[in-house]
């Protein structure tokens, strides 16, 4: 299983703490490097680190709180990832697997998976492991009634995965949802497959308090590889988990900032 360490904000100088990161994550236990970012933050100069169709995807989004929040995403993966590799964040250059999930092309084995709701965006990182990540508001989405949530819960859970969430306390029942959720998008995340893999070719424990782990596993999901799961120590308000590729993973909580 993943175990969580928490750890300060890193400075901002993109290369300082991010190669200590890479090094610590080639030791026997391996290294998630899982990156808070706050896209509250201001943009100013950011926009420089980006491509052109970067930009101009920027410019097309319909509010300033939209654009904001992409352009400091996206600037932020370039600067963490960037520190990693030992390269301008401007110079990065990112290719798609057949299933969209992006990769910085390079020679190192750095695996990377984002993920990012409202305010909050997270980058998690990993010298030598597949990773993926997913994030949830609480207070978006879904409504609180069960009628809204039963219908989620028979698209995206097993007939056991229902059985335990129906036998939640109502009041959890949409928490349960949403962290079930962030269980089950890291894992497809992680495989590389987005969501051409059916959810409920899967389990994973519906009860927010239960830790996450893979529990069963049918179909297309049997892909013959140990997966390690954590949930995230996130701010108010959102939920998330991290897995990765391998039995033993550490998972280290990293902030990310432009200016201090």
């Amino acid at each position: 299983m993943i175990s969580t360490i928490e750890a300060g904000a890193a400075p901002t100088t993109p290369s300082a703490s991010p190669k200590a990161a890479s090094a610590s994550a080639r030791t026997p236990v391996r290294v998630v490097d899982v990156w808070l970012l706050d896209l509250q933050q201001s943009t100013a100069g950011l926009d420089a680190v980006l491509e052109a169709a970067e930009r101009e995807r920027a410019e097309f989004l319909c509010t300033a709180a939209l654009r904001r929040r992409f352009v400091v995403r996206r600037a932020a993966r370039r600067h963490i990832l960037g520190g990693y590799l030992g390269v301008a964040p401007e110079q990065l250059r990112f290719s798609q697997g057949p299933n969209g999930k992006p990769q910085p092309v390079t020679h190192e084995p750095l695996q990377m998976s984002c993920s990012h709701r409202e305010e909050l965006g997270v980058v998690a990182v990993c010298a030598d492991a597949a990773v993926g990540v997913d994030v949830e508001a609480l207070h978006l989405n879904v409504g609180p009634s069960s009628e809204e949530l039963d219908p989620l819960a028979q698209v995206m859970m097993s007939p056991v995965e229902r059985a335990d969430f129906r036998a939640l306390p109502a009041a959890l029942r949409r928490t349960a949802l949403l962290t079930t959720w962030t269980r089950k998008e890291a894992v497809v995340k992680g495989l590389g497959v987005g969501l051409s893999l059916p959810l409920d070719t899967f389990d994973v424990p519906v009860d927010p308090g239960t830790p996450p782990r893979l529990l069963a596993r049918r179909g297309a999901a049997r892909d013959g590889q140990q997966w390690s799961m954590s949930g995230l120590t996130l701010p108010s308000g959102y939920v998330g988990t991290v897995t990765a590729q391998g039995s033993d993973c550490r998972a280290r909580i990293r902030s990310w900032e432009t200016h201090r």
